[in-house]
This record gives C-alpha cells, structure tokens and sequence, in this order.
C-alpha cells in the first residue's frame, strides 16, 4: 500500500516528481475570463451563458403560460445540473491550476487540458494542501479583484462547496456513482 507524499514549499515553490512548480499570488490578465467563468460555476452550480439561456427560456415558459415547464426548467437549474457539475473535476482544484504552475509555464493562457494535465501529476499527493490553497488564493482574489469583502468571499466559497456536496448526495441516493479515474 502506498503513502501520500509530502510537499515542501520554499518561498512559494516545490517540486514534485523532479518538476518545480510556483505558487502565485494573484492571476494575470490572459488568465482572468477562464477564471471568472470558473469562479461563476463553481458558486452558481453553471456557467455564465448557460445561465442566461435557462432563465430565458423559463421566462418564456412562463409568458405562454407554460408554468409547469417554466417550474420544471428551474428546478433542474437549482438541482440537475448540479448533478452534471458534480461528476466533473473537483472546481477547487481546477482553480488551483491558475495559481500554481511549472516553471516556465506560459502565465497569459490556461486551458482544460493544462488543468487535467497538472491535477494528474498532483495525483499521489496532499489533495489537501491544493484545495487549501484554493481556498486562500479564491479568498484573496476575490477581495483583491473584486472588492468583496473578506467575510462575503468566505461565504461564496461555502455556497460553491455546499452545492458540490448535495449534488454528490443526490447523486449517490440515486444510485448514480462518481467518475473514478
């Protein structure tokens, strides 16, 4: 049986697996659309685009008196799809991805795969100390970008956890499993 490995941070860098990575305390501009977007679904349940297009169509629904399709439109926003979300990623760890990089990573772009590609060679560590790490750099982003109080961003990060965990209990009363890599 294997052990999880340890992770030594030194002036905000470590290195896992011979590879050095940095940890950063803020995002760059290249960088900030696919953070926002990331942040909205993480609190929200859905992105941005998919959100409006929900309530438009919910909001039509209910102009041709269709109340029961407009009804069950927002209840699959406040409840399926979160269900969608939950097999995903964990968000906090795609997040975590913005702030901590390789060395000689490229700051300006972020994508998916570059994601997946990092969260696969965290895999025999701490999952602890990047969810943690999460936690503080969202905490300091929101307050630093967005003016958010501290207490208010505390709270944002509860709503987006809270959601991830009733859409893994909804999904395990239904019998539905999580993808396990």
């Amino acid at each position: 049986m294997g052990k999880i490995s340890e992770i030594i941070v030194k002036n905000d860098t470590f290195t896992l697996d011979g590879v050095q990575w940095h940890i950063e305390d803020d995002v760059t501009i290249g960088r900030l659309p696919d953070l926002e977007k990331m942040l909205h679904h993480f609190i929200n349940g859905v992105e941005l685009t998919e959100l409006q297009l929900i309530l438009k169509s919910a909001y039509d629904d209910l102009n041709n008196v269709k109340i029961v399709d407009a009804g069950r439109k927002l209840y699959n926003l406040l409840n399926a799809s979160i269900l969608k979300n939950a097999t995903d990623v964990n968000p906090k760890l795609l997040i975590a991805t913005m702030f901590i990089n390789r060395e000689n990573e490229d700051l300006k772009k972020w994508d998916i795969s570059l994601a997946e590609s990092k969260i696969k060679q965290w895999e025999a560590y701490r999952g602890s100390f990047f969810l943690n790490l999460a936690d503080r750099q969202l905490k300091d982003i929101l307050v630093k970008i967005y003016g958010i109080s501290e207490a208010y961003s505390k709270a944002m990060i509860q709503v987006g956890e809270s959601r991830v965990e009733a859409a893994t209990g909804k999904m395990q009363k239904h019998g539905i499993k999580l993808k396990k890599e």
